[in-house]
């Protein structure tokens, strides 16, 4: 099998494994300021385009936080002072699972897709990119994934989180 095959074998399993995390393993909220970043996804997703800093609040009965406890969640969100982009793309799985499910299992871990795709992406992206700098394809090969499965950034990946996604668009 060539190296370009591996590369890209290697990118499916990534991504298979950050989503297999994503759903299964990571539970909600564990990733950094996962509770804000799934906020402005589900303010876009309800139609909410352009959250504003100060005025975005916290989505009330997320995962885990019951309202009939604690009461109504009216914290701000400030994670609407980034850029919209990753948010717009994340939008779009939590729609879909919001549409075509009956129940907030899916709703609440469909954004986080975005994030592990993006990690097998990376993948893709970092073997071009050490090949176009001189590294052979099997040492390229080699070091994307290395790369990509560095404990942090595997982590990240399993989360509704902008930085997988970013640094996915720093590569490009």
């Amino acid at each position: 099998m060539s190296s370009r095959w591996t590369a890209r074998a290697a990118a499916l399993l990534v991504a298979v494994l950050a989503s297999y995390m994503a759903m299964f393993v990571t539970p909600l909220g564990d990733t950094p300021d996962e509770s804000g970043h799934y906020s402005y996804v589900h303010d876009i997703a309800n139609g909410s385009f352009f959250p504003l800093l100060g005025e975005a609040k916290m989505t009330s009965g997320r995962w885990g936080y019951d309202e009939a406890v604690w009461g109504e969640d009216n914290r701000q969100n400030y994670m609407a002072q980034h850029p919209p982009l990753y948010y717009a793309v994340a939008a779009i799985p939590y729609a879909l699972a919001d549409q075509l499910t009956d129940g907030s299992w899916w709703v609440s871990r469909a954004p986080r897709l975005v994030s592990a795709v993006s990690l097998g992406l990376l993948v893709l992206v970092l073997f071009k990119n050490l090949t176009l700098i001189g590294l052979d394809a099997p040492r390229a090969a080699i070091g994307s994934v290395a790369i990509t499965l560095v404990p942090n950034l595997l982590h990240l990946s399993s989360g509704a989180t902008n930085d997988v996604f970013l640094l996915l668009l720093c590569a490009i």
